[in-house]
Protein backbone atom coordinates (compact mmCIF):
# COMPACT_ATOMS: atom_id res chain seq x y z
CA UNK A 1 0.00 0.00 0.00
CA UNK A 2 1.55 3.48 -1.24
CA UNK A 3 0.62 6.30 1.40
CA UNK A 4 0.84 10.13 0.21
CA UNK A 5 0.43 12.56 1.88
CA UNK A 6 -2.88 14.51 1.09
CA UNK A 7 -1.33 18.60 2.28
CA UNK A 8 1.69 20.36 2.65
CA UNK A 9 1.95 19.88 6.06
CA UNK A 10 1.98 16.54 6.13
CA UNK A 11 5.04 16.27 3.43
CA UNK A 12 6.82 18.51 4.93
CA UNK A 13 8.54 15.58 7.56
CA UNK A 14 9.60 14.12 4.33
CA UNK A 15 11.92 17.37 3.23
CA UNK A 16 14.91 17.33 5.65
CA UNK A 17 17.38 20.11 6.22
CA UNK A 18 20.28 18.04 4.50
CA UNK A 19 18.37 17.93 1.44
CA UNK A 20 18.84 21.51 0.74
CA UNK A 21 15.82 22.42 -0.82
CA UNK A 22 14.82 25.84 -1.43
CA UNK A 23 11.47 26.74 -0.99
CA UNK A 24 10.99 26.64 -4.58
CA UNK A 25 12.01 23.41 -5.08
CA UNK A 26 10.19 21.93 -1.98
CA UNK A 27 6.81 23.12 -3.80
CA UNK A 28 7.26 22.05 -7.35
CA UNK A 29 8.44 18.64 -4.75
CA UNK A 30 5.30 18.48 -3.59
CA UNK A 31 3.32 19.91 -6.59
CA UNK A 32 4.17 18.25 -10.29
CA UNK A 33 6.67 16.50 -9.59
CA UNK A 34 4.63 14.10 -6.66
CA UNK A 35 2.02 14.01 -9.24
CA UNK A 36 4.23 13.33 -12.19
CA UNK A 37 6.26 10.19 -10.33
CA UNK A 38 2.62 9.16 -9.40
CA UNK A 39 1.76 8.69 -12.99
CA UNK A 40 -0.82 11.26 -13.16
CA UNK A 41 -0.46 13.77 -16.28
CA UNK A 42 -3.54 15.95 -15.52
CA UNK A 43 -2.59 17.11 -12.12
CA UNK A 44 0.40 19.10 -10.19
CA UNK A 45 0.32 22.55 -12.40
CA UNK A 46 -2.06 24.95 -13.29
CA UNK A 47 -2.70 25.13 -16.61
CA UNK A 48 -5.50 24.07 -19.41
CA UNK A 49 -6.82 20.47 -19.67
CA UNK A 50 -5.56 19.94 -15.90
CA UNK A 51 -7.88 18.77 -13.25
CA UNK A 52 -7.92 22.57 -11.74
CA UNK A 53 -7.75 21.29 -7.95
CA UNK A 54 -5.74 23.67 -5.70
CA UNK A 55 -6.35 26.45 -3.19
CA UNK A 56 -6.17 29.93 -2.95
CA UNK A 57 -4.17 31.11 0.37
CA UNK A 58 -4.85 34.18 2.44
CA UNK A 59 -1.25 35.68 1.23
CA UNK A 60 -0.14 37.70 -1.31
CA UNK A 61 3.03 35.68 -1.47
CA UNK A 62 3.21 31.93 -1.85
CA UNK A 63 6.24 31.28 0.06
CA UNK A 64 4.25 32.44 2.96
CA UNK A 65 3.32 28.95 2.74
CA UNK A 66 6.36 27.48 4.98
CA UNK A 67 5.38 30.28 7.81
CA UNK A 68 1.62 29.27 8.25
CA UNK A 69 2.11 25.47 9.32
CA UNK A 70 0.18 24.69 12.02
CA UNK A 71 -2.37 27.61 10.76
CA UNK A 72 -5.17 27.18 8.21
CA UNK A 73 -4.24 29.53 5.38
CA UNK A 74 -6.75 28.58 3.00
CA UNK A 75 -9.57 31.18 1.51
CA UNK A 76 -10.78 29.63 -1.20
CA UNK A 77 -11.12 25.55 -1.87
CA UNK A 78 -11.30 24.82 -6.17
CA UNK A 79 -11.97 21.27 -7.40
CA UNK A 80 -12.63 20.50 -10.85
CA UNK A 81 -12.19 24.30 -11.92
CA UNK A 82 -15.87 25.05 -9.47
CA UNK A 83 -15.29 26.80 -5.61
CA UNK A 84 -16.34 24.80 -2.71
CA UNK A 85 -15.88 27.28 -0.21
Amino acid sequence: MLLVPTSIPAQVPYFRPQQRLTVEEALVAGTVNAASALGIKDAGRLETDCAADFLVLQSSDWRDLVYTLGTNPVQDVWIGGKKVT
